[in-house]
């Protein structure tokens, strides 16, 4: 039970306790948490996020901007201004520069600790469901791949039906049943 005499804490003391608050959400809920000063500077990256981008430690001191790539620039803008004006952002997927030239897909929200306190952005690596859309995108097409040459083995067999001069039976091998005959027969 808080007492009468609580206080809360002052920005200033939120402040103080952003790094440490970054990594107990990196610990608990999260993947990656990553606290920013008012003017967008990476302060603080918890330790987690090393195992999604080796380079996050030489994100300290840098614009969280120019820590992703040019596509999702405007959501890590996005991010900050919603934390700024509300409080709290609304979640968005950006994509952090890797040294292989690949985006590493990270699901950000983003809190302001006080009225004038940093943000603490936290986020969660998106490559395993990344994956996975990739590979049912592959599916479907090669899905479509399939019915398109289906759909024209099909023509071709009702064309060669319908111009041979002979008569032609299709019989199932197994129950000597006639299966389709054109004209002719």
């Amino acid at each position: 039970m808080i007492s009468p005499h609580h206080e809360e804490p002052t920005a200033r003391e939120l402040s103080d306790l952003a790094p440490e608050f970054a990594n107990a959400l990196a610990a608990v809920t999260n993947d990656i948490a990553v606290v920013i000063d008012a003017e967008g500077v990476v302060q603080h990256v918890a330790p987690g996020a090393v195992l999604i981008d080796p380079a996050a430690r030489d994100w300290v001191g840098r614009r969280w901007v120019d820590t992703v790539t040019g596509e999702t620039r405007r959501k890590v803008e996005q991010l900050l201004s919603e934390a700024a004006t509300a409080g709290v952002s609304r979640r968005r997927e950006v994509n952090h520069l890797a040294p292989s030239g690949n985006g590493v897909p990270v699901n950000y929200a983003t809190v302001r600790l006080g009225a004038t306190g940093p943000f603490v952005a936290a986020g969660r690596d998106m490559r395993a469901v990344s994956a996975i859309q990739q590979r049912l995108v592959e599916t479907q097409q090669e899905v479509e791949r399939d019915y398109w040459k289906r759909r024209q083995a099909d023509s071709r067999y009702r064309l060669l039906f319908q111009v041979a001069t002979d008569a032609v039976l299709v019989v199932d091998a197994h129950t000597m049943q006639v299966v389709d005959a054109n004209r002719l027969a």
